[in-house]
């Protein structure tokens, strides 16, 4: 069954979301045993969603998250309240990965970040 990233990959995008996402790339590191979909909002930024060897979780079939300003720059302020002491975010399950792809595709940024 396709996880989380397979769904975005192949443009099968979580309910209620499809409005708020331009393109969705792709990236996998299989030396690295790493798997990612970087998600590009139609408001200018991007969330990135991993899953590997590296990433926070991933043993135990969990997800990051980090989140990208309107420069590419990784800025973990995006992610609000929620925000840890990095600008990632781990140990997510794919309801909570969802949680994130709303929130970030519905924000409105001014061209101060």
């Amino acid at each position: 069954m396709p996880d989380i990233i397979d769904k975005l990959i192949q443009g099968d995008y979580p309910e209620d979301t499809p409005h708020l996402i331009s393109r969705v790339e792709d990236k996998i590191q299989e030396e690295r045993g790493m798997r990612r979909a970087r998600i590009h909002f139609k408001n200018g930024l991007q969330l990135s969603v991993i899953q590997g060897d590296f990433s926070y979780g991933a043993g135990d079939g969990l997800y990051e998250v980090a989140a990208f300003d309107l420069d590419g720059e990784m800025y973990g302020e995006l992610l609000g309240e929620y925000q840890q002491d990095d600008d990632v975010l781990g140990y997510l399950t794919e309801e909570e990965v969802i949680f994130f792809i709303e929130r970030i595709g519905n924000l409105i940024q001014e061209k101060t970040l």
